[in-house]
Order: structure tokens, then sequence, then C-alpha cells
């Protein structure tokens, strides 16, 4: 076979990668670590909005007006402070202890709801 013939090789055949075993990702620890934590954030999230403005209601004795404030309260974070606070946070070179504090003041701040009850 001269040069003029010959088949010319194909980008596939030149970059081909030798075939790797794919990990279950269940067989991963640090992606169940995310994936656990995720979950229990996310059940607790979900609690919280349901648990907050139910007991607000109903131990507090909340009016309709105190109901919306409370909404309004829950989500003026999202309005004012989202797209700040993002780009900010984006810059810093240490998160972790920054997303540990964010925990932490919401954990506090939701245990002023059974303060609230008692007082």
């Amino acid at each position: 076979m001269d040069t003029a013939t010959a088949p010319l090789p194909t980008a596939a055949a030149a970059t081909a990668l030798p075939p790797q075993r794919r990990i279950h990702p269940l067989r991963s620890r640090d992606f169940r670590l995310v994936w656990s934590a995720y979950s229990i954030s996310a059940i607790g999230s979900e609690v919280t909005v349901l648990a907050l403005p139910l007991a607000a209601a109903v131990l507090l004795g909340a009016s309709a007006w105190q109901m919306g404030l409370l909404v309004a309260a829950g989500t003026a974070p999202y309005i004012g402070f989202s797209l700040l606070v993002g780009a900010w946070i984006d810059r810093l070179s240490r998160r972790r202890p920054l997303l540990v504090a964010a925990d932490l003041t919401a954990a506090a701040l939701l245990l002023t709801v059974p303060a609230g009850y008692l007082l």
C-alpha cells in the first residue's frame, strides 16, 4: 500500500484512553460524607419550613400580621444579601469556617422560638 492510499488515523484512535473502572458512588467515603451531610441538612431545612410557622401559629398564638412578618423575615436574607454576600464569600480562601459559623448562627436563631414560648 502506498502512502497516497493508506488510511489516515482518526482523531478518536489517536486520543483513545484505556478504559477505567467505574466505582460505585456509595463506595467512596468522601461521597458518603457529603451525601449524608446534605441529606441531614435538607431534612432539617424542610422541618424548619414546616415547623417554624406551625409553632408560631399554634404555640405562640401569632396573628395573621405576625405570621406575615415571620414569612417576610424568612425571605429577606435571600432578597437582600444573596448577591452581595455571595460575591464576597467567593473571594475568601477559607470558606469552611464561615459555613460552620452560618449554620451555628441559624441554629441559635431557631432556638429563639422555644425561648419565646417559655417567656
